[in-house]
């Protein structure tokens, strides 16, 4: 019969919190369908595979949005900063 030291015990118990708890992020699993084209095109102008690709377009999608609200508040937020303070770290 098989028996398990303690060592091994614990080696097992940080396997699993290494690689299921403090590394990998909660992730979805889904199924898509895409042109052809579209995708081809996708991952020629990213030069990487095709999840990154995907990750990379939800990405600048949030980012658009993020970007849209960010221009709603143009011109009615009272900044306490000048504007010329704010160009300052360009020179």
């Amino acid at each position: 019969m098989f028996r398990v030291t303690q060592l091994e015990k614990y080696r097992i118990v940080i396997w699993y919190r290494v690689w299921y708890c403090a590394a990998m992020e909660v992730t979805r699993k889904i199924t898509i369908e895409l042109p052809e084209v579209l995708v081809k095109k996708a991952l020629k102008a990213s030069g990487e595979g095709l999840t990154p690709t995907i990750r990379k377009g939800l990405e600048l999608i949030t980012a658009a949005k993020v970007f849209e609200d960010l221009r709603r508040w143009r011109g009615k937020y009272k900044s306490s900063v000048s504007l010329a303070r704010l160009r300052e770290d360009r020179r």
